[in-house]
């Protein structure tokens, strides 16, 4: 066994079956081995977890990336034309300005995703557009929406920790 970039534990081929636990417990505990096979290919064994997360970064940064790129070749051109092109085709209800907000805040998310090691907020923002785009899609919930009335308070259910008699105090 030898350290590889940033400390990470090399095995070679050969070491794979003698050092098999070792191999194993190598990943547990760093998160990443890298094993060097006689013909110079180097193999990676990490945790589920982290090359599960890897994958899923990877995909979203794709889409990302092909949205900002269609996005930047067509922003002139009527929503209707090019919205189909992107991975949301959905924003063809969106107006340009929260579409651009939508570029530059999906990039921003998936960047911020790679550092926490956590995909929510970008599943989150992609939902909460989406759901913009649906309600413009549904002109009588927009227009409820928009209908001018009296403010209602409304209440956190008590399955949330929530009681009227704690609000009050």
């Amino acid at each position: 066994m030898v350290r590889g970039k940033k400390g990470t534990k090399v095995f070679r081929a050969s070491d794979v079956q003698r050092r098999y636990r070792a191999v194993l417990n190598g990943a547990k505990e760093d998160g990443l081995v890298q094993i060097l096979d006689a013909d110079g290919t180097v193999l990676a064994v990490e945790l589920w977890k982290d090359a599960e997360f890897a994958g899923s970064l990877l995909e979203w940064a794709r889409t990302a990336g092909q949205f900002r790129e269609v996005f930047e070749r067509h922003h002139e051109e009527p929503i209707a034309d090019w919205a189909a092109l992107t991975p949301f085709p959905w924003i063809d209800s969106l107006d340009s300005e929260e579409i651009e907000e939508f570029v530059d805040e999906l990039a921003r998310a998936t960047l911020l995703a790679a550092g926490r090691d956590d995909l929510s907020e970008v599943v989150g923002l992609v939902r909460a557009f989406k759901s913009t785009a649906d309600t413009y899609r549904a002109p009588d919930v927009l227009a409820a929406m928009l209908e001018e009335g009296e403010p209602e308070e409304v209440f956190a259910p008590s399955h949330y920790g929530y009681s009227e008699s704690a609000n009050a105090a």
